[in-house]
């Protein structure tokens, strides 16, 4: 036994070392480093660091432009840049590197090495690519997704199922289809749900009127918001698949809290000067006002350096406007990939800071200065050949009628897009889009594809494909718009049993109620008292109520598809049963039932009404005429 112990040793010592170098770049994860690769262009990438131990002092980055797969040929691989960075020992915030001079087109494998102790952590990306006039056929991928509540349910089957598909869609591996980027699209963390929620906590108005006990209480609550980031990106199946391909965030209410927008935002910061309130109300919003401040600057920490830049030292987010703040570090942006543009429009951070004295500005859905960044963006796309425009939208631009969104803000006070109070500032966005997809129509020479190919939205806990059609005749085309929401069970719909009848009367019932009020108005006496219809219907092919995510693919020669959506199976016999009956009811068939109900209700009034005729008409005698 003895004999075998140091032979024993040189075995293990040598498994470990073949297992070590066989270990995949970005699958076998050992290390506590929270890494997010940002937005990649042709030339350049940005990298999120974050979690590194404070004893660490230096901080090596290597750039490998490879198509190694494994650390072993990795380390066979010749390096093109390194970088060596000083360490501040307890960093607050995560940071960010920023790459630049690189290739268009070209697969970056980049580590990270720590001095003290020894660490060692790589991402993956490949850069965008550049049309030239002999390039090879090639497609690549966008995975998009929305509602991650992992520090409430610590649900994890559909992470990790996303990243085998990341894994398996690597360009080193001669798959098809390229792994480019992943557009997270709203919810990225729950900061209110689960053990870890951060709670509201009023303080004595003596002490938030002290700047010293201001300052730590802000710092305490901006705290937890890091801890639940930390929690939610740093886990290990997220980190699979935030270390490889570019990633975008748009941010919801969920950063911040349960159905942050205008009204909270008046309540949070205006309340607090109406003395009729009382001390412990006025503490409470006070309390409030931090609770936001906190939450967006982590917002800004986590998210938004991934694709921008951001001056810490000017500005401050316990004592500055956040409005200010918000205006001037815009969260709306706009990604470019050679033909295929991606637009990710704010409905939620910017409107909820509107200036309230303002009225004609309370209407809108988006800003002047959104609006013209929107439609400077489209305008410079619709001359260039080919382009396809894909809008996303934390909440769904086109999915609450006027009707549905006053149930959300009765019960919830949340604000849809489609409620009434909004509804201007929707149709101008919906005349936007109509209006550069006509103008292609009507300037190009072949049956080209439409501008704006497509809307994604979020924020629904659902999944549904459908389509957002022109009521009048110069605005007849249709939008795709497609709805991703729902990384965990806890973030989907079929777990909350007053969404399925409410879901169900806005996918299933309101289209048959469009189709009988269009019915109305042909009818002559009764379309005068019918009110104005919306300029669109929607038209629904697909709801799916659990979890899923989008799948984007763009190739060189311009084609594009985003309809192969991945769902993951109910756990529960109900749950199946309740997707069962919704694929079974689709507006058409529910249309045609009603129409079958209207014609033999129709015909039975008709038969009614000859018998009551029948009955009521008295029987007379027949008059004969006498002969001579």
């Amino acid at each position: 036994m003895d004999a075998m112990g140091p032979m024993a040793l040189l075995l293990l010592c040598a498994w470990l070392h073949v297992a070590v170098a066989a270990q995949s770049t970005t699958r076998d994860i050992d290390d506590s480093l929270l890494l997010i690769v940002g937005d990649v262009t042709t030339s350049s990438a940005r990298i999120l660091y974050d979690q590194v131990p404070p004893s660490a002092t230096k901080l090596h980055v290597r750039v490998h432009k490879t198509m190694a797969t494994t650390e072993a040929a990795l380390g066979g691989s010749p390096v093109n840049e390194t970088l060596e960075l000083s360490l501040p020992g307890v960093a607050e915030r995560p940071r960010v590197i920023a790459l630049r001079d690189l290739e268009p087109g070209r697969r970056y494998v980049v580590q990270f090495e720590l001095d003290e102790p020894k660490v060692t952590a790589t991402v993956m990306f490949h850069t965008a690519r550049v049309q030239s006039g002999n390039e090879a056929a090639w497609t690549d991928r966008i995975i998009v997704v929305s509602c991650d509540r992992f520090v409430d349910d610590h649900d994890d089957v559909l992470m990790e199922r996303i990243a085998s598909d990341v894994e398996a869609h690597d360009d080193a591996t001669g798959s098809s289809s390229a792994h480019f980027g992943m557009a997270h699209i709203g919810d990225q963390i729950y900061a209110d749900a689960g053990e870890l929620s951060i709670k509201v906590v009023p303080s004595p108005l003596k002490d938030m009127a002290d700047t010293v006990k201001r300052r730590a209480r802000y710092d305490a609550v901006l705290e937890q918001f890091r801890g639940i980031y930390r929690k939610t990106f740093g886990r290990k199946a997220a980190q699979r698949v935030l270390r490889v391909g570019a990633h975008w965030m748009l941010p919801d209410d969920h950063e911040i809290i349960n159905n942050f927008n205008f009204e909270l935002v008046q309540k949070a910061f205006q309340g607090p000067k109406n003395l009729l309130l009382s001390e412990t109300e006025r503490e409470r919003l006070v309390a409030l006002q931090l609770h936001c401040r906190a939450g967006l600057q982590a917002y800004y920490e986590f998210q938004y350096q991934l694709y921008h830049e951001f001056p810490w030292d000017s500005v401050d987010f316990l004592d500055d406007a956040l409005g200010d703040i918000v205006r001037t570090y815009p969260v709306y942006f706009a990604v470019e990939l050679q033909q295929f543009k991606l637009i990710f429009l704010d409905v939620r951070f910017e409107r909820s800071f509107f200036d309230a004295s303002q009225q004609k500005d309370l209407p809108k859905l988006v800003s002047d200065e959104q609006r013209n960044f929107l439609d400077g963006k489209l305008k410079s796309w619709s001359v260039q050949d080919q382009s396809t425009a894909v809008v996303f939208a934390s909440m769904p631009l086109f999915f609450q009628s006027a009707f549905s969104a006053a149930i959300a803000h009765f019960v919830e006070h949340e604000t849809y897009p489609g409620m009434a109070e909004q509804r201007p500032g929707l149709e101008d966005l919906f005349q936007i889009f109509q209006g550069y997809n006509q103008h292609k129509r009507l300037t190009s020479n072949d049956d080209s594809s439409p501008l704006v190919r497509l809307l994604v939205g979020g924020d629904l806990h659902m999944l549904a494909h459908s389509r957002v059609c022109g009521t009048e005749e110069t605005n007849s085309g249709c939008l795709d718009q497609f709805i991703t929401s729902g990384v965990t069970n806890g973030s989907t719909s079929i777990q909350d049993r007053k969404l399925i009848p409410y879901y169900y009367l806005i996918t299933q019932l309101t289209p048959v109620f469009e189709i009988a009020y269009s019915w109305a108005q042909y009818i002559p006496l009764l379309s005068s008292l019918l009110p104005r219809s919306s300029p669109w219907y929607i038209e629904y092919d697909r709801v799916f109520m659990g979890r899923n995510y989008g799948i984007l693919e763009f190739g060189a020669d311009g084609s594009f598809t985003w309809n192969q959506t991945v769902t993951e199976p109910y756990d529960e016999a109900y749950q199946s049963r309740v997707q069962s009956a919704i694929d079974a009811s689709t507006p058409k068939a529910l249309g045609f039932v009603v129409l079958l109900i209207v014609l033999l209700n129709a015909i039975l009034t008709y038969l009614v009404v000859r018998w009551c005729f029948a009955a009521r008409t008295p029987n007379r005698p027949v008059k004969t005429t006498k002969t001579q």
